[in-house]
């Protein structure tokens, strides 16, 4: 095979010709043809409709346009809408499943948070621009295509995320600037965020998952609220949409409630506010029992009495341990974090005796080879656990999957790139 390796363009070139001429074929096979006249039938997004009516028209050719009826939907092809922000969540997207042509598409409400997540858990000033960085390469040498090609766009804009929340973390290759500086027997420099030194007056961390992760794991749980119900919103929109009004109370609203209800009753609690102590039980205890009433309002019998207990398990099982699934923000930042610090030391250990000519260069060998295997295992750990929260805790909220991509007969090539010129 290597003495193929001379021809390689040229054998790209002809795979791309190869995989249009099977795709003209395939069309082809699809057609109604009695060698004076045809018929054909297929799927046109409703934004495209307009152009291709008037393409139709430049031609003596009769046609028929209609919306699918609801014994369609199974069979009509899917596509989502983006922009640059949200088309490269479709590589995310497609690994699960494309929504049902009556769903919704989540490209655009997993977007902030996919992104987010990535950089809360990945949080740190100079992994973020590395990887930045290093995607912002790949897409000007490589310019990669299909799924890949969003990948490598989805990452980007994760580094730039990871950096601004590493700045504001305080995380800088961990704290690669007080180990650095404290082998080689200097103050601590005195930059914002990063290393502020006592009485400095310079802004400090917002977030420090070393000194105070309890903190960091309730804003983690906080943040993953919020993402639950925006799912829980959709689906309340959804029943709505399809005309299943009291579903969308008895099954969403009434959680909201019970949810704003316990909220009261933990401000009272922690001594925030004392609301919680006229509203927050009064709230869930009300709210409860209608939900037990509400339940089982389709079953009949005893199975009333099983609606109810299970609906209760459900809901209080799979809510809150959704919830607490987004503790692995945090375990994630503190994660990075402890490993990075780890090498920093091991790093500033051996130098930290020796002449600067030779403890300096050891201490890079180590801050080198330690930070990018760190950054490998950390990439690739983000990378699943972002997209597990968003499969199995935000989607299962109102995520209708099994739709079929649609492909129309284009000029799609992998390896070539075509230009029109006018």
């Amino acid at each position: 095979m290597a003495g193929f390796a001379p021809r390689r363009a040229a054998l790209e070139l002809c795979l791309d010709r190869a995989v249009q001429e099977i795709a003209r074929e395939e069309a082809k096979s699809r057609l109604l043809d009695s060698g004076t006249a045809f018929y054909l039938d297929g799927w046109v997004p409703v934004p495209e409709e307009e152009k291709l009516l008037r393409k139709l028209g430049e031609f003596t050719c009769c046609w028929e346009t209609s919306d699918p009826a609801p014994e369609d939907y199974p069979v009509v092809p899917v596509k989502l809408k983006s922009n640059a922000i949200t088309e490269p969540l479709t590589t995310i997207t497609e690994m699960y499943s494309l929504p049902a042509y009556d769903g919704v598409d989540p490209n655009g409400l997993m977007a902030p948070f996919y992104i987010f997540f990535f950089g809360f858990m990945f949080a740190d000033l100079g992994y973020g621009l590395l990887l930045a960085g290093a995607c912002l390469f790949i897409q000007h040498k490589v310019r990669p295509k299909g799924g890949f090609g969003q990948l490598i766009r989805l990452m980007t804009m994760c580094g730039v995320s990871s950096a601004v929340i590493g700045l504001l973390t305080g995380g800088f290759f961990s704290d690669f600037l007080v180990q650095f500086t404290g082998m080689l027997g200097l103050p601590q420099p005195a930059v914002p965020f990063l290393s502020v030194p006592e009485g400095s007056g310079l802004p400090a961390p917002l977030l420090n998952v070393m000194e105070d992760p309890m903190t960091v794991l309730v804003f983690a749980l906080a943040v993953g609220f919020v993402q639950i119900v925006v799912g829980m919103a959709v689906k309340f929109w959804m029943l709505c949409r399809d005309g299943q009004v009291w579903d969308a109370v008895w099954d969403v609203g009434t959680w909201w409630v019970i949810f704003a209800g316990i909220g009261l009753f933990a401000l009272n609690l922690t001594g925030v506010s004392s609301v919680g102590s006229v509203a927050g039980i009064p709230v869930v205890l009300v709210l409860g029992c209608l939900m037990l009433l509400a339940q089982g309002r389709s079953a009949k019998g005893f199975g009333k009495v099983t609606a109810v207990i299970g609906a209760v398990y459900n809901g209080v099982t799979g809510y809150f341990g959704d919830i607490l699934s987004y503790s692995r923000l945090m375990v994630m930042m503190l994660a990075g974090s402890v490993i990075g610090q780890v090498f920093n030391i091991l790093g500033a250990m051996p130098g930290g005796g020796l002449p600067p000519a030779v403890g300096i260069p050891i201490f890079f060998v180590i801050f080198i080879v330690g930070h990018a295997f760190n950054i490998g295992l950390n990439v690739i750990g983000t990378y699943v656990h972002t997209s597990r929260l968003q499969y199995l805790e935000f989607f299962k909220q109102f995520y209708k999957e099994g739709g079929r991509p649609w492909r129309p007969l284009n000029i799609a090539t992998k390896f070539v790139d075509i230009k029109e010129e006018q």
